[in-house]
């Protein structure tokens, strides 16, 4: 990846002029040219600089999937400006919350959206630009619209310029729809090492087809979009992720690298089982997948590697540090079941909790140093103060390292059950019981209790594909009680048809402490 002066969109730009004929973006049946994209990206970046839009100023950003959204995110790189990508499925409190917390001046999003939060107490006196990514079909005063339509052809097309790596470009909401927002700053320039930092791990380069399967206000879908463009590739990126469709993007346009969340290779691992090889997409394009976002099982890995004929990594990261780990998976190897050794550049120790370093073998919180690291949470310095120790990220992610540094992930701290004073992990029991015969999916969490504050209890998803089987709460016990220690074996039993996840297919452990983990709690009859 050859880096010019001048931050994302000087670069990107430099790629669209040396080969503007060449496929630059695909979105669903949408395409653009790099001639075109350039076209677009300036055009936005004129249309925002006229309305108020300069250095440093927040721009809210409630969108779904699109190739505008990938014209404004460089758009705002020229103007030096910095983006809050949120999901447009929030709630209208939660995107209040969200314009306050980032004091944002300008919001983009749908005319739903847009109306929605204008009648919101106290949002609208704080924002200058309302600006409406679709028509709308009454002219509102009071806002603007921006679209493909509007004719940027033959207005100024020269960059702006304002943009530069050390500027902050990113806000990324961490919290979801609950909680308080804890925005993450990512400069320009971090943005540009993560995408240098991924060309160089899985040997990406301009002749890649790059596909993004996960929302773009995520941190991981903007990277396989902003990568391939810095490097003069193709970015195809899913409107609407399903496994069909990913499938058929594969087969369709020659899709030769991709990252996926691993939710998503489980659920693609189980649909092509169930189909004969001949009756199977052809995936034959892809080189290389990398599984992210959730450790996968180990099983999982086995099931995944029978499936696909291309080289399979799994990597371990987090928003605020990008890629820390990865592994190159094969049927044969020994360390299968960690999550990778240090990624080039990275360093990563194991924590206790009086923040020694941990001895080989023993669970601790994993902590990393990269040069990916995030710029900081915005407005919360103490915060961004105690998660860093001597240059090292703690990530609130539990792990242990072997003797040839492999990362084991153990879970997230805030997970562990303290059972009268003893740790139990939820992974170390979910391990046990996936191994049940007609268990689909489970997830251990914490229940409360009187005498010891909290025990163990699992949430089962049975398999549908298994009617034979009917897992039993008496089956779940009698093999809990032979491979977990009795303060690890789960007091409270529950069968539900899926488990919660959030857009990234990460369990929301929290969901199910909330309505099953009451000592009070009874099933419904």
């Amino acid at each position: 990846m050859n880096i010019v002066a001048g931050g994302i969109a000087a670069n990107i730009y430099s790629a669209a002029e040396s080969q503007p004929e060449k496929l630059a973006v695909i979105c669903g049946d949408d395409t653009l040219t790099y001639k075109e994209l350039l076209v677009l990206c300036r055009g936005f970046a004129h249309f925002l600089r006229i309305r108020g839009v300069v250095r440093g100023e927040k721009v809210l950003l409630g969108s779904s999937n699109s190739i505008e959204f990938v014209a404004i995110l460089v758009a705002i790189a020229d103007l030096g400006a910095i983006l809050a990508p949120i999901s447009p499925s929030l709630s209208i409190e939660a995107m209040s919350k969200a314009i306050h917390s980032i004091e944002a001046r300008h919001v983009i999003a749908n005319t739903q959206i847009i109306d929605a939060l204008r009648k919101h107490d106290g949002v609208d006196e704080n924002i200058d630009n309302w600006i409406r990514l679709d028509k709308p079909e009454i002219d509102d005063a009071g806002s603007h619209y921006l679209g493909r339509e509007l004719d940027f052809q033959d207005s100024d097309s020269s960059p702006i310029s304002d943009g530069e790596e050390s500027l902050p470009y990113i806000l990324t909401m961490t919290s979801g729809s609950t909680g308080d927002p804890k925005p993450i700053i990512l400069t320009q320039g971090s943005k540009i090492a993560r995408a240098k930092a991924l060309t160089d791990l899985y040997d990406v380069d301009g002749n890649d087809i790059i596909l993004a399967a996960t929302p773009m206000y995520h941190s991981l879908a903007q990277r396989l979009v902003l990568t391939p463009l810095l490097n003069g590739g193709t970015s195809v990126i899913m409107p609407k992720y399903s496994v069909q469709n990913w499938l058929g993007m594969i087969d369709q346009h020659g899709v030769s690298f991709t990252i996926i969340v691993s939710s998503q290779i489980v659920a693609i691992t189980q649909f092509l089982e169930k189909l004969t090889p001949e009756d199977r997409s052809d995936t034959s394009s892809l080189r290389m997948m990398v599984s992210s976002s959730a450790a996968l099982k180990l099983e999982d890995k086995q099931r995944a590697l029978n499936v696909f004929s291309c080289e399979f990594h799994e990597c371990y990261g987090a928003s605020e540090i990008a890629i820390a780990t990865s592994l190159k998976l094969s049927l044969e190897q020994e360390d299968l079941g960690s999550v990778g050794f240090a990624a080039p550049g990275v360093d990563i120790e194991i924590l206790s909790e009086d923040g020694d370093i941990c001895q080989i073998g023993e669970v601790g919180e994993i902590a990393c140093r990269t040069p990916m690291l995030f710029g900081g949470y915005y407005k919360l310095p103490e915060k961004t103060a105690q998660s860093m120790q001597d240059g090292f990220f703690k990530t609130g992610d539990l792990g242990r390292m072997d003797e040839r540094g492999a990362l084991y992930f153990c879970g997230r701290a805030k997970d562990v059950i303290i059972v009268g004073g003893m740790n139990v992990y939820p992974s170390d029991i979910e391990n046990v019981i996936s191994q049940i015969p007609g268990v689909f999916a489970c997830a251990a969490f914490s229940m409360e209790n009187d005498s010891l504050g909290e025990v163990p209890a699992i949430a089962i998803v049975k398999d549908t594909q298994l009617p034979e089987v009917d897992v039993t709460a008496r089956a779940v016990r009698r093999v809990s009680s032979q491979h977990l220690a009795d303060f690890q074996c789960p007091q409270r039993i529950v069968f539900i048809d899926t488990l919660p996840t959030n857009n990234m297919g990460k369990l929301m452990r929290r969901e199910l402490e909330a309505k099953f983990g009451s000592k009070d709690w009874t099933p419904k009859t």
